[in-house]
């Protein structure tokens, strides 16, 4: 409704259960969402069950998983994965066909914290490179923290010191070509 009303976002990123036995049902009901550009379902296994998303470990290894992931071709849509960090950004990295998505990093720390974000974003972009990292602002999310123009502020902060085209990669050229916005 937002996006009909305002334009923005221009891209979206749902979630679907890639666990059910098939997942083409709840996609097909997300193709009404014009802006739909790719899904997500957070895989993070934790001994803390702090940091634990995930229901079990080692769902990517799933069969059921790797064949609705699969489906999402058949849609032109993505599938945003989160990583171990580091080393885990590294082996991903190697991979052309990856990106990077600089989000979401106030979900463990329930703040906007730009000395965070920099260290990250700066870091991220170092192992993947400008040209394939993009920014996304987990709203409605980290509305419970930040208000979105303190977010894209620190964001800011953290990428523009890297230079105009690390800024425009970062902030355009990247998600365009990645969700077809252009």
């Amino acid at each position: 409704q937002a996006a009909d009303e305002t334009g923005f976002p221009q891209g979206i990123v749902g979630y679907a259960d890639f666990l059910a036995k098939d997942v083409r049902p709840q996609l097909d009901r997300l193709t009404k969402y014009r802006g739909m550009r790719g899904l997500r379902m957070q895989l993070q296994w934790h001994e803390n069950p702090q940091y634990r998303f995930a229901a079990e470990p080692d769902i990517a290894r799933n069969p059921t998983f790797q064949q609705n992931v699969a489906r999402l071709a058949d849609y032109g849509w993505t599938f945003d994965l989160q990583a171990r960090w580091r080393a885990g950004m590294r082996r991903i990295a190697a991979c052309p066909n990856m990106v990077s998505k600089l989000s979401a990093l106030g979900t463990f720390i329930h703040k906007n914290d730009p000395d965070h974000i920099a260290a990250v974003v700066r870091e991220t972009i170092e192992i993947f490179g400008p040209a394939r990292c993009l920014f996304g602002s987990n709203f409605p999310v980290e509305k419970l923290w930040t208000q979105y123009s303190d977010l894209i502020a620190a964001y800011r902060g953290a990428i523009e010191p890297l230079g105009e085209a690390a800024a425009r990669a970062a902030f355009h050229d990247t998600a365009g070509k990645v969700y077809r916005l252009n």
